[in-house]
């Protein structure tokens, strides 16, 4: 969705930019998973980037909506890359999570595995991209879910962040 207002020759570097990006940051993270995790401040802080996330996304498919056909392709690769990262470590937390369990504490099974999955999600990125933009519907639909994934997080994390509090 990050790249649906791209012109068509900057769809592909978004998706490989953000998702190459992504996977860096992500390799990074597992290998401190475990510690990270143990704090719920992570959670609450992934709930606010997709809320964050969601808001743009909101405002992106309104204006698409209204004036699909008079605008030009006014999309900034930059910025796609920037909302195509920070989804992707917002939602990969569990990606990482399974994939650091998996390794047992093997930085190389560890890379393989998430090396792996960033290509499945690489090839599935251009695919929906292409969906996007024949059915603007189901930009709404991802909204909901990401949104769906962000109250999860909160509804978890905040009594956990309260019990730090009082």
């Amino acid at each position: 969705m990050a790249v649906r207002g791209l012109p068509e020759q900057h769809k592909r570097p978004a998706i490989y930019a953000g998702i190459g990006l992504g996977a860096v940051l992500r390799i990074g993270l597992a290998l401190i998973a475990i510690e990270i995790l143990r704090y719920p401040i992570v959670s609450f802080l992934g709930a606010l980037a997709l809320i964050w996330i969601c808001w743009g996304i909101a405002k992106d498919l309104l204006k698409k909506d209204t004036h699909e056909d008079t605008l030009p392709s006014t999309g900034n690769l930059l910025d796609a890359i920037l909302k195509i990262v920070i989804a992707d470590l917002s939602m990969s937390i569990d990606n990482v999570i399974g994939v650091a369990g998996a390794a047992e504490g093997h930085p190389v099974i560890l890379t393989v595995g998430l090396a792996f999955s960033v290509l499945v999600m690489a090839v599935g990125a251009e695919l929906i991209a292409k969906l996007l933009d024949r059915h603007p519907w189901l930009g709404w639909g991802a909204l909901v879910l990401i949104a769906n994934i962000a109250i999860q997080l909160l509804w978890h994390s905040v009594p956990e962040l309260m019990n730090y509090f009082i």
